[in-house]
């Protein structure tokens, strides 16, 4: 016992013989807190606390059981009002919500298997306590749920474009699978491998936390992302769009805007394709190259649409015009405008839009590229510029091109699927 030097203040030090974090320790705080503190308490004599590494690790415990509970459905909630709104569905947000627990819940019973029950121990370096730490559930749950809920949307927003373009909901659930499942999987692959790093530590908490985030991370980007959802959706059929006529009128509704647009310089005529970046040689480097146009006659009045010319794969189609009014879909599924039925090709590959006196191209996440005068363009998210005599290849440079050109809307040619 230490008293300080006005005797108005005493430390008493209690040593127990039980383990510092053990439970026989916490329940014997337990008792000083609910048994032997309010007995003095009742005297009106003196304040009593416990102090101590245990005594604190106990009342941080207690707090966080009590604010997790908290944590959750609120969590919860504001996913659910996020994904209602950006989807415009009742249905998407309730299963998004189920998928991202079950990436959570899974995580912790492996946790469990391996830091409570000893599973893996001696590879892994650390002697198990029988118990996994406080700190480690609240954590990975809103790191794994913020990321689960990330690569849902990242996929469900590809499946909604082509249902709306589509109207076919297995149709679009497989496009969208198809044009992400990629990127998620290699996302996924670099987080398992930074989370994973984590394991080498000595802390236990550091470890669990890490190990945690890479099993739930491959949990969600392969059989939850990859097997589950498209199962799920595929299931649900068209009651994953739906939503009460009354709610739709109070729920706002999330709108796209136009995309930045980039200009590509034309290659001049007689240059090779690949000498602005494209690759190859033989005669399909020499068709990508276009031929000057002939000049259109052109007056105050003229009305000039777009129109594609099919060379090398597709020579001796028709062209092919593009419509002012809506956008022209490319692509090999049947539900494209211009079908191109190549294996090189995507379902939905590109399309080409009218808007404000220019048409625009936009790769739509396909497999093997859509490249403009040799060049690549970005993915999904750019409108690039067509100019008079661009040269577009789908599915590889070189694969499947045409010539864009203007021409009078007095002579239009005919719409060719091929």
């Amino acid at each position: 016992m230490n008293l300080n030097g006005d005797n108005d203040t005493a430390v008493v030090t209690i040593i127990s013989k039980y383990g510092q974090f053990t439970k026989e320790h916490e329940d014997f705080i337990s008792d000083l807190h609910e048994k032997t503190i309010p007995g003095i308490r009742q005297l009106r004599v003196y304040d009593v606390y416990v102090g101590g590494n245990a005594a604190n690790f106990l009342d941080f415990r207690n707090a966080l059981d009590h604010r997790f509970p908290v944590l959750i459905p609120a969590v919860l909630l504001m996913t659910f009002l996020i994904l209602m709104v950006f989807f415009q569905s009742l249905l998407l947000p309730l299963k998004a919500i189920l998928m991202n627990l079950a990436s959570v819940l899974a995580t912790y019973g492996a946790l469990v298997l391996i830091f409570q029950n000893g599973w893996g121990s001696s590879l892994l370096g650390f002697d198990p306590v029988g118990k996994v730490s406080v700190v480690t559930p609240p954590v990975l749950f809103v790191i794994l749920f913020g990321l689960s809920a990330d690569y849902e949307v990242f996929m469900l927003s590809r499946v909604k474009e082509y249902y709306h373009h589509m109207k076919n909901n297995e149709e679009a659930v497989a496009t969208g699978l198809e044009h992400t499942a990629g990127v998620i999987t290699a996302a996924g692959l670099l987080l398992i491998v930074t989370f994973g790093s984590f394991a080498t530590a000595n802390i236990i908490t550091i470890k669990e936390i890490g190990l945690g985030l890479a099993i739930g991370v491959l949990i969600d980007s392969t059989i939850v992302r990859v097997v589950m959802v498209p199962a799920s959706m595929r299931l649900m059929g068209d009651a994953n769009w739906w939503m009460p006529a009354w709610l739709k009128k109070i729920v706002p509704e999330f709108r796209e805007g136009p995309a930045p647009e980039m200009a590509p310089q034309p290659l001049a005529a007689g240059v090779p394709a690949g000498g602005s970046g494209a690759s190859g040689g033989g005669k399909n480097a020499e068709r990508m190259v276009a031929a000057p146009p002939p000049p259109v006659p052109k007056s105050a009045n003229t009305v000039l649409v777009g129109q594609l010319d099919p060379t090398n794969d597709l020579a001796g189609a028709e062209p092919i015009a593009i419509p002012r009014t809506r956008p022209l879909y490319i692509g090999r599924h049947a539900s494209n405008e211009l079908r191109i039925a190549d294996q090189r090709i995507s379902r939905v590959h590109a399309q080409i839009t009218y808007a404000d006196g220019a048409y625009t191209i936009t790769d739509l996440g396909s497999t093997n590229g859509v490249y403009v005068n040799g060049e690549r363009i970005p993915s999904h998210s750019t409108r690039v510029a067509l100019h008079e005599g661009d040269v577009i290849a789908l599915g590889g440079r070189g694969a499947v091109t045409f010539a864009f050109h203007l021409r009078p809307l007095a002579q239009p040619p005919r719409l060719s699927r091929s």
